[in-house]
Formats: C-alpha cells, sequence, structure tokens
C-alpha cells in the first residue's frame, strides 16, 4: 500500500483491487486464526473435529445476528429522535419567524396621533384678536 500511496496510485483501478485482495487476506487470516483452537485436540485425545467447528461458527452466526439487529433496532430509535428533535426546531423556528412577521405587520399598524394633531392645528383658524381697523 505504502508503494501506491507513494506513486500516487491508490486511487486508480489496480490500487482499488489491490487494497480490496489484501483486506481479503487479513480478514481471512482472522478467521482462519479463530479456528486455530478448534483443530486442536482435546483434553481426551480426541481431535476438535467438524462438528466442534459448525457449533462453533453457529454461535459466531448468532452472535453476528443479534449485533446486526441491535445495532439496526438501536439506529431506528435513534433517527426516529433525530428526526423528531429536527421536527421540533423546524416547528420552533417557523413559530419565531410568525411572530416576527406579526410584530412586524402591529408596527406598521400603530397609529401615530401626531401628525393629525399638526395637522389639525395648522388648519385650525387662529384664536389671536384681529387688529384690523
Amino acid at each position: 500500500m505504502q508503494v501506491l500511496q507513494d506513486r500516487g496510485e491508490s486511487g486508480s483501478r489496480h490500487g482499488r483491487a489491490t487494497f480490496a485482495v489484501l483486506l481479503l487476506q487479513d480478514l481471512a487470516v482472522v478467521v482462519l486464526l479463530m479456528l486455530i483452537p478448534l483443530l486442536a485436540p482435546g483434553g481426551d485425545g480426541s481431535s476438535g473435529g467438524g462438528a466442534a467447528i459448525a457449533r462453533a461458527l453457529g454461535l459466531a452466526a448468532v452472535k453476528a445476528v443479534a449485533c446486526i439487529v441491535t445495532i439496526m433496532a438501536g439506529e431506528f430509535r435513534l433517527l426516529s429522535l433525530l428526526e423528531a428533535w429536527e421536527e421540533r426546531m423546524k416547528r420552533a423556528e417557523e413559530e419565531q419567524k410568525n411572530r416576527q412577521q406579526d410584530e412586524r405587520r402591529r408596527k406598521k399598524l400603530t397609529f401615530s396621533p401626531l401628525p393629525l394633531l399638526l395637522l389639525l392645528q395648522a388648519a385650525a383658524p387662529s384664536s389671536a384678536p384681529s387688529t384690523a381697523g
């Protein structure tokens, strides 16, 4: 892998194929290392045999299925909680936006009597006595 990375070929087709083969080999080694104790002879001198291997593989399969089901159930529950949280956040944001729009509308509709009073004062006849004579 180091050679492929040095050459900049780790993303190429043959670089990905090489990585896939190396990964498969690593996984195969793990499985074989797990089977070694099952092949060893037992305390009474009998070999582990196919029954012991089948029993161990069956148990491993059951554990794997249980883990996958648990992970999927947890993921489903977590996603449900996240979706509900996201919905609440959107609703709260929308309510805040509506409140701000209502507040803006109220400010626009606020009646101020000052311009009307100034207009009435300007239009009213002056109460000062006339000095015409």
